[in-house]
């Protein structure tokens, strides 16, 4: 399955198990397969700042966004918080649909297109 982008609001991070109260962010996690489950990839917050688990070729990532990165993703793939239950939900519902859509014979790109040419008429 291609990625998914999944939009989150108001997630609070829990660190030690206790949440930080009065800290909380807005954005979207890319959801990426990862041996029939998903991780998060990378995270943009509202306001355009990219998060990544790692430094890579064109993007150096510091030791602090590395950790709010981590602490970000452990909650939406906790199945425990709220936001994690509706990670599961869509990802499981977005692989099922994928699935069914190969059966069919389409693609992820033709239910794309479909949808972009429903919304035109």
């Amino acid at each position: 399955m291609d990625d998914l982008e999944f939009a989150f609001e108001e997630l609070q991070l829990t660190i030690g198990g206790f949440p930080c109260e009065g800290a909380m962010f807005e954005g979207t996690a890319i959801l990426s397969e990862k041996d029939g489950l998903f991780e998060v990839s990378s995270i943009e917050l509202k306001g355009g700042h990219i998060l990544l688990p790692e430094s890579n070729r064109c993007y150096v990532v510091t030791s602090r966004e590395k950790m709010l990165f981590h602490w970000i993703a452990d909650v939406i793939t906790d199945t425990t918080t709220d936001i994690g239950k509706r990670a599961v939900e869509e990802w499981w519902e977005a692989l099922a649909n994928d699935r069914d859509d190969r059966r069919m014979g389409y693609g992820y790109g033709d239910r794309v297109y479909n949808a972009m040419r429903e919304a035109a008429e």
